[in-house]
């Protein structure tokens, strides 16, 4: 496969990419700032990552039993893991209804590195409409 140019890619890419990319640019400057929020809400972060999770293992793989498996146990890899190395450090009751959450560049890091993979494996695997119309043109002017 060859390699588009960056002008090139850039006026084929929809307009919600660049969006998305801003709106998870802002989300994770905030996570860097230590807030106090209500414990419900650490909740529902955790439940919808893992369904966001599970749709991304349906969209790649479906649901096969192999796939819904190996899902299952990264996750509960990322649990023993993610609690021994990245655990509730920091994570402690402001008051009787709020937790303090410590600020942190890491959801930055993730956020991005999982945008810059995704939008990589989608142009390199021409697994997306996005980047199609990309290898069309090329092919179409023999490049």
């Amino acid at each position: 496969m060859t390699s588009a140019n960056p002008s090139s890619i850039l006026s084929h890419v929809p307009l919600w990419v660049p969006l998305l990319l801003l709106l998870l640019i802002a989300i994770g400057l905030l996570q860097r700032r230590s807030r106090a929020v209500h414990p419900l809400v650490t909740d529902v972060v955790a439940v919808a990552l893992l369904a966001l999770s599970i749709i991304g293992v349906q969209q790649a793989f479906g649901l096969k039993p192999e796939s819904v498996i190996a899902w299952i146990v990264g996750v509960g890899l990322a649990q023993v893991l993610g609690g021994r190395f990245f655990g509730a450090d920091g994570l402690t009751l402001a008051d009787s209804s709020k937790v303090h959450v410590p600020g942190s560049w890491a959801p930055m890091v993730l956020m991005m590195g999982i945008f810059a993979l995704r939008v990589h494996i989608r142009r390199n695997t021409g697994d997306d409409e996005l980047f199609l119309a990309i290898n069309h043109s090329q092919r179409f002017r023999g490049v």
